[in-house]
């Protein structure tokens, strides 16, 4: 394991592209939870808890519902 992150500092090191920098940045906080890649309002995260509740509750749809809700909604227009 060692060998691949010596590997991919080196990679890394070689990148002049800020922007490709930052993503990978947002990528690596993002997965180690170190920092909040987004910034949300009150009311969003507000919205997130809600949704949060409403799955423990079981109140969601799963892939296959939502396209067929999505088709017959499409059908109607």
């Amino acid at each position: 394991m060692i060998g691949l992150k010596e590997k991919l500092i080196s990679e890394i090191n070689k990148i002049e592209d800020e922007k490709l920098l930052k993503y990978l940045l947002e990528t690596i906080a993002f997965e180690s939870d170190t920092i909040t890649p987004f910034k949300l309002s009150d009311e969003q995260r507000m919205m997130v808890e809600e949704a949060r509740e409403q799955y423990k509750r079981g109140e969601f749809m799963t892939d296959e519902q939502a396209h067929r809700l999505t088709e017959e909604w499409l059908r109607k227009r």
